[in-house]
């Protein structure tokens, strides 16, 4: 919960990207970010984030590549329709933006969306499989509460280096200053080394079955990026999902 009230995600900030992010004509920058063609995939993926703020933040998000699964997927259709599921998602960003300011608005979202659907249910699934029960102090309503009434520069400073700087104020001279001061050290797992270094999960995609997964996932494209080291890494995120909706599949859908 630190990290969602006291602003310790990038996300959280702006970049240089959103002075254009949404502003830029919608239809040239998602063609461009969406076809298939010779530019870079990375700078695809750029385009898609300049075509709409609300998918910045998705994809700053979660992490997926949306050209690459864009390229992976059978009909364009459906990832036209992903891509209007994830507008809706996050359309109270605008609302948000406008009523709270840049900073604000996105930490909220994260209170709204990743909070619920993901930290917090991930962490209630594996505490509760070790049969231990978990609490998030930082996460008390009262401190949200009090972090949200005071102005940004207060709570969390103007930039991602001024993170969590009302909170470190708090705790200096009983946190140890190494500790206090030293780089942002995520708790994600190691998806890029398990799906680029782990052949069991690259055969798994390259034979997939299940004809549920196989009406989505276009086959042929999607062992292009298996056995391209370059794609493979950019869409390790896309690729270990995959991976697991496929053995969900094979369980819940006949």
């Amino acid at each position: 919960g630190g990290d969602e009230i006291f602003g310790g995600y990038c996300r959280h900030y702006p970049a240089l990207k959103n002075l254009v992010a949404g502003k830029l004509p919608n239809i040239a920058t998602r063609l461009f970010g969406l076809f298939p063609h010779h530019s870079p995939s990375r700078i695809r993926r750029l385009m898609v984030q300049l075509s709409d703020e609300r998918l910045d933040f998705a994809i700053g998000t979660s992490g997926c590549h949306l050209p690459l699964l864009c390229d992976a997927m059978r009909d364009r259709m459906d990832f036209y329709r992903t891509l209007d599921l994830l507008e809706e998602q996050f359309a109270p960003l605008y609302v948000l933006e406008r009523e709270r300011g840049f900073i604000y608005s996105r930490m909220m979202l994260d209170l709204l969306n990743y909070l619920p659907d993901n930290i917090l249910a991930l962490t209630d699934k594996t505490t509760m499989a070790a049969s231990i029960e978990a609490r998030v102090p930082l996460l008390d309503h009262r401190l949200a509460e009090l972090v949200f009434s005071v102005s940004p520069d207060i709570c969390v400073g103007s930039s991602f280096q001024q993170a969590k700087k009302s909170l470190k104020k708090a705790v200096a001279g009983v946190v140890p200053e190494e500790i206090l001061n030293r780089g942002k050290m995520g708790f994600n797992g190691p998806v890029y080394h398990w799906v680029c270094n782990t052949p069991t999960i690259i055969d798994h995609l390259s034979h997939i079955d299940n004809e549920f997964v196989r009406d989505v996932v276009d086959l042929d494209k999607l062992n292009i990026i298996l056995h391209d080291s370059r794609l493979r890494s950019q869409a390790s995120e896309n690729l270990y999902i995959l991976y697991v909706f496929d053995l969900w599949c094979r369980d819940h859908v006949s």
